[in-house]
């Protein structure tokens, strides 16, 4: 940020800082797109593992061992 403020301002590069900022802004970009890649894809994964397990808990097999297991 000094290099920024105190020697490439100064000497009106505008060319090098637009191409800074522009390098800057397509990483922020690039950032943004794989948070979110990787938000919905860790949705969608909680997702699948809530189901299965649901699935396996409340199956009926599942139930009736539980039922015959559990005291009269």
């Amino acid at each position: 940020m000094t290099l920024f403020i105190d020697r490439l301002l100064p000497t009106g590069q505008h060319g090098l800082i637009a191409l800074a900022a522009a390098v800057l802004f397509a990483a922020y970009l690039i950032s943004a797109g794989l948070q979110a890649i990787v938000t919905y894809w860790g949705h969608m994964l909680g997702i699948g593992i809530e189901t299965e397990m649901r699935r396996k808990a409340f199956s009926c097999s599942n139930l009736r061992a539980v039922s015959r297991a559990w005291p009269r």
